[in-house]
């Protein structure tokens, strides 16, 4: 879907992908309104709602919904970032991204502790990973990739324990026993092996991504497969306000 709306630029080196997506402006409401359809599955799960407004009605069950959403511009704009790479993830490269995990988050206005974005696919008795470090910056800085890279490299590379056991007992409170234990058993009796994990930098911005990011992963000289996506969008900050805005129309 969010490759379809772009004009689409894509380099390969040995195993690893530079992708630039650059979204033509008459898609703009297009791709804003898609992803008005996808932000409140990442704040709150369609049980909860439902039940709030079964219990208590629809206007309820929205100020439910609306507590989540973040207030302050700079929460708001990283939250954009990972809804729209767990988005990617699932749907242009076929993984898994099993917990929302915005809907666990402390305080609406607090950026999350661990990897930003952990997503999983099952063959057979093997699980790949992909460890996701997303940015949205209007303006992309050199601070923000050497952020990124530090994250990725972290745990040797691999997705934090923290994350793992994060995700692993959410999936067992949401009742996704199933997956819980495969995730489990993988972790705690397989271990995660290197070939396992894919890197995934996911960037948001007005800024070229030509520039600076295709530098970074030009300069990365780790063992990991690295994919790096630079999604140019050229009215960045209207996306992020128009995104909440619209949420509030659709609930009102």
């Amino acid at each position: 879907m969010i490759e379809s709306l772009c004009n689409v630029d894509e380099t390969n080196v040995d195993q690893h992908t530079f992708k630039v997506l650059e979204l033509n402006d008459e898609h703009f409401n297009t791709l804003r309104d898609y992803l008005i359809s996808k932000l409140p599955e990442h704040y709150l799960s369609s049980k909860s709602f439902a039940r709030t407004m079964e219990s208590l009605g629809h206007a309820v069950a929205y100020e439910k919904l609306k507590l989540k959403f973040p207030i302050s511009p700079k929460i708001r704009s990283g939250d954009i970032g990972e809804i729209i790479s767990c988005t990617y993830m699932e749907e242009q490269l076929g993984y898994l991204v099993p917990i929302r995990k915005l809907q666990w988050r402390d305080h609406r206005n607090m950026a999350m502790r661990g990897d930003d974005v952990i997503a999983l696919k099952f063959e057979e008795d093997n699980i790949h990973f992909i460890k996701c470090e997303a940015k949205s910056a209007k303006s992309l800085s050199t601070n923000t990739l050497v952020e990124a890279r530090k994250e990725l490299d972290s745990y040797d590379g691999r997705p934090s324990p923290h994350s793992i056991d994060f995700i692993i007992e959410r999936l067992f409170e949401t009742e996704n026993d199933s997956i819980a234990a495969q995730l489990e058993s993988y972790i705690y009796k397989q271990s995660m092996k290197n070939n396992d994990v894919k890197h995934l930098l996911f960037v948001i911005t007005k800024s070229n991504p030509n520039s600076l990011q295709k530098d970074a992963f030009n300069n990365y000289k780790g063992g990991f497969p690295q994919i790096s996506i630079g999604l140019k969008v050229n009215k960045h900050s209207e996306l992020i306000d128009e995104i909440f805005c619209g949420l509030d129309k659709i609930y009102e």
